[in-house]
Formats: structure tokens, C-alpha cells, sequence
């Protein structure tokens, strides 16, 4: 009898020695003008009996000049703070906002990466990240309706893109990072460009014609 009471505490101590919380995440690419704010709330449940504390890091800021990115929980802090400790009731739930407020002027793009674990499981982290970007502030609906029509694939693609616009010829394009750096510029001979040399990740891509010019946001896996 002894030796299953004890049985029995060691299994209550493995079972209760490991992460009891959940999270459910907004939309995690989010698109608008320049001079938007962005708000993606990131709602926290805690699942067990007892107080938890969160540890919520942001790792990579990925913003772009002019842009500010700041946590919302209780209050807005300061956009120089990456972490935040968050406290959940036994069974209840917090919301912490992750807030971008983005440049009035220049369009950009900004991946932002963050890590969460509860206090004691540093090693047992879940991570996730928030892409923004923000169109051109010349765009006019007609363009951005005559974007919809350009037919880009694959999507996501690890080697060849292909380009197609039913009204128009496509002449150039350029490929800017999430952080909103020229990663690729080339005249198209053909409507295709080889994308093998890029990292993984999200890149908006700016299609030229002879008229016009379009954005279209693609994914390199």
C-alpha cells in the first residue's frame, strides 16, 4: 500500500511538472496603409488549478525606420521592452495586444518573432510571428483591383515564381525583404525569376508594366 501511494505522488508530481496554459493567435499576416496601428490581441488561457505566470519574449523586432511595436497588457508599455511577464487567475483567461504603429509615409513591411513559455519551462518554449505590411501611398483602388488580376505562382515556392497579367506586360520587378531592404531588382525577358537564392520568409514584391506598377506579397519555403 505504501508502494503505490508513493507511485501515486510521483505521478501526480510528473503530471503537474509541465506547461498549463494555451494561447489562440490573430490572423498572423496583416496588410494596410501607411500611418496604420496594428493591433494583434493574444489571448491566454490558463487550464490548471493554480496561479501560472507567462514569460512572452520578442526575439526579432524586424521593423522598418519610423515604425514602433509595443505590448498592450494593463497598459501600453514602452516599445524598447521585448518581454513582458503575463499572470493568469486559475482558469482564466488575459489578452496582451501586440501593437505596430507604422511610418505615415514610406510603405513597409515589418516579421516580427516571439517566444512564450510559462515560468520554469524556459526550455519548452512555443514560438510564433506577426507579419505587417503596408501598401504605397500613391495606390489608387483602380491599381490596387488590376493587382488581384496578376496570377503569381507558385505560392509559397522554393525555386521559379511565374508572373501573369492578362492586361498588361510585366517588364520589372523588384523583391524587398520584411524589413523592407532590395533583395532582388531584374528586367523579365520572360515571365518568371528564379527565387533559390532568397532566405525563407515572407517578401513584398513590386511588378512593373509600362504604366502601372502593382504589389503582390509572396512566401519563399
Amino acid at each position: 500500500m505504501k508502494k503505490l501511494f508513493i507511485i501515486l505522488l510521483l505521478i501526480g508530481g510528473l503530471s503537474s511538472n509541465s506547461q498549463t496554459f494555451t494561447f489562440s493567435l490573430p490572423p498572423n499576416i496583416m496588410s494596410g496603409n501607411p500611418g496604420d496601428i496594428f493591433n494583434a490581441d493574444v489571448t491566454f488561457s490558463n487550464t490548471s488549478v493554480s496561479l501560472v505566470t507567462l514569460r512572452v519574449i520578442r526575439f526579432q523586432r524586424g521593423l522598418p525606420p519610423y515604425w514602433y511595436s509595443c505590448y498592450c497588457y494593463i497598459q501600453c508599455h514602452s516599445y524598447l521592452d521585448d518581454s513582458i511577464d503575463v499572470v493568469l487567475q486559475p482558469f482564466s483567461t488575459q489578452t496582451v495586444t501586440l501593437q505596430f504603429r507604422t511610418d505615415s509615409v514610406n510603405p513597409g513591411a515589418a516579421l516580427s518573432k516571439f517566444k512564450v513559455y510559462q515560468t520554469g519551462f524556459q526550455n519548452n518554449a512555443d514560438i510564433f510571428q506577426l507579419y505587417v505590411s503596408t501598401g504605397g501611398p500613391l495606390e489608387i483602388r483602380s491599381e490596387q483591383a488590376e493587382a488581384k488580376n496578376i496570377l503569381l505562382f507558385p505560392n509559397p515556392a522554393s525555386e521559379t515564381i511565374y508572373f501573369s497579367l492578362p492586361t498588361e506586360t510585366i517588364h520589372k520587378i523588384k523583391i524587398y525583404d520584411c524589413l523592407g531592404r532590395l533583395t532582388e531588382k531584374c528586367e523579365l525577358e520572360k515571365n518568371a525569376i528564379d527565387v533559390t537564392r532568397l532566405e525563407k520568409g515572407i517578401y513584398l514584391m513590386e511588378v512593373y508594366t509600362e504604366k502601372n506598377k502593382f504589389k503582390k506579397s509572396f512566401i519563399k519555403n
